[in-house]
């Protein structure tokens, strides 16, 4: 599995900046791993931090290894989870455009 290459900064902020922004997300961003998402939800603009869900690494780890898989770090990712809100605004304006 290939590093994970998210949107670069300027990538991020055009979407954000650009028509339709909301149609775009969630968007997942992070370098070689996935980091955060940017989402909306009720109509709430989110910068949540991705956490990983540590049961659930070890239950998919020990099926891996019962079916006679491998296992490598990127297969942690499935069982990363939106973390609680570390930004949050009514638009995606709140600090200026």
């Amino acid at each position: 599995m290939a590093p994970f290459l998210g949107p670069t900064r300027a990538e991020v902020l055009a979407t954000l900046h650009g028509p339709g922004a909301e149609k775009r997300l969630p968007l997942t961003v992070g370098r070689n791993t996935p980091a955060a998402i940017i989402s909306v939800r009720d109509r709430r603009w989110m910068l949540r931090l991705l956490v990983l869900d540590e049961a659930d690494v070890e239950r998919r780890y020990q099926e891996s290894l019962a079916r006679g898989d491998g296992w490598m770090p990127e297969m942690q990712w499935g069982s990363l989870k939106e973390g609680a809100p570390l930004l949050e605004a009514d638009s995606r304006w709140a600090h200026g455009p």
